[in-house]
């Protein structure tokens, strides 16, 4: 047993707002030391100024709820001035009725603080475990925008910070809790922030369409397909917006010099290919419309030039763009399947073949590459 001296007089904070048994002991007590978040013995509800309002105050780790069998949600408070901020994100800081108010992006590394949250960690998770078949991030570019963000006090992101956010919630696995919904609060007010920044100036960032892909795949991933579909259909209509001019993909040819340079649009294109024939896949019964279809002349010429060696390489740009054109061919197929031209079934089932046939021959008896443009075309 602690002696008196290593004992604090009272409860920590957190304990405290958590309605928690608390052993007192210091410099942090065993809970917040299991939870590896910040022990506070001397907050109190009111000793902290707030950063949202003039004559209101808040605690830090009042904006989240920390929770033993996986990672911490938003609190009530944080879910209204997560909202505030993004609508407010437009705003000109140097504006009277701003003056004292957070901005998303400070609002956000708040919340990271609070739940004891190591972006490196973060990063690095999302890499290993994504990468390889969703290459739509830079990393040496996602390291140096952070460390500005965080290193810089005066410079504000809104856009980087809520991309940290998605990729935070994308590589939380879902949690066995019963009571706990893999649509958290997080969750949500992510959603909720992306269609409320994609209406302001930050439209035009592609940070932002990232974003939306990293929470069209969590919601694919977690069962929550009519959710991706709705983000997919604001993503699409961004990566239209950013495209320069209408393509000629179903025009481009192989053999007509050097390939265009691969661009993070095109990286985001390939992205939004994948998951709308995916979403399409999982919805066969009632059928879901594909998005890509009907925008397919804003899809970057690089995929339409992308060649059947890039799905064996190991340039992963290259291999994802592949991938896309490989989901182009399925998506075409989908809408001839449901097409009441006999003709035009039959040239599906024979593209079908065509595309199954080489990509087993590929293999000549090796190793199946495995990855969901195989499954798309298999189904």
């Amino acid at each position: 047993m602690a002696s008196p001296d290593q004992l604090a007089q009272g409860s920590c904070f957190n304990c405290r707002r958590q309605k928690q048994r608390c052993d007192r002991l210091l410099p942090q007590c065993s809970r917040c030391a299991s939870k590896r978040v910040t022990c506070d013995y001397k907050a109190t509800p009111r000793s902290q100024p707030s950063i949202f309002s003039p004559g209101t105050q808040v605690e830090p780790m009042e904006l989240v709820h920390l929770r033993d069998s996986c990672s911490f949600d938003l609190s009530p408070l944080a879910e209204r001035y997560l909202v505030w901020a993004a609508c407010a994100s437009d705003s000109d800081r140097d504006d009277e009725s701003s003056h004292g108010q957070p901005t998303l992006s400070s609002l956000i590394q708040d919340i990271f603080t609070a739940g004891g949250v190591d972006l490196r960690t973060t990063i690095e998770t999302y890499f290993s475990i994504a990468h390889n078949w969703l290459p739509i991030l830079d990393k040496e570019q996602l390291y140096f925008d952070t460390s500005h963000l965080l290193g810089c006090p005066d410079h504000q992101n809104d856009v980087h910070a809520l991309l940290l956010l998605c990729i935070y919630i994308f590589i939380q696995p879902p949690c066995q809790h019963p009571n706990h919904s893999v649509k958290t609060a997080l969750y949500r007010n992510a959603k909720r922030m992306f269609f409320l920044l994609q209406l302001s100036s930050h439209g035009s960032d592609i940070g932002l369409l990232q974003s939306g892909l990293l929470l069209v795949t969590y919601g694919l991933g977690h069962g929550l397909s009519k959710d991706a579909y709705g983000t997919l259909s604001v993503c699409t209509s961004l990566a239209q917006q950013l495209s320069p001019a209408e393509s000629k993909l179903d025009e481009c040819s192989q053999d007509k010099g050097p390939r265009p340079e691969i661009t993070k649009l095109d990286l985001c294109w390939s992205g939004i290919i994948l998951l709308d024939s995916t979403i399409t896949l999982s919805h066969f019964e009632p059928r879901i419309p594909q998005f890509v279809g009907l925008n397919r002349r804003f899809v970057g010429l690089a995929i339409g030039e992308a060649e059947e060696e890039d799905l064996y390489g190991d340039d992963l740009s290259r291999k994802f763009l592949a991938r896309a054109q490989v989901a182009l061919r399925i998506g075409k197929i989908l809408d001839a399947v449901v097409s009441s031209d006999p003709m035009q079934r039959e040239e599906a089932e024979t593209d079908l073949h065509k595309l199954v046939s080489s990509l087993i021959s590929r293999t000549q008896g090796k190793s199946f590459p495995l990855c969901e443009t195989v499954a798309m075309a298999l189904r």
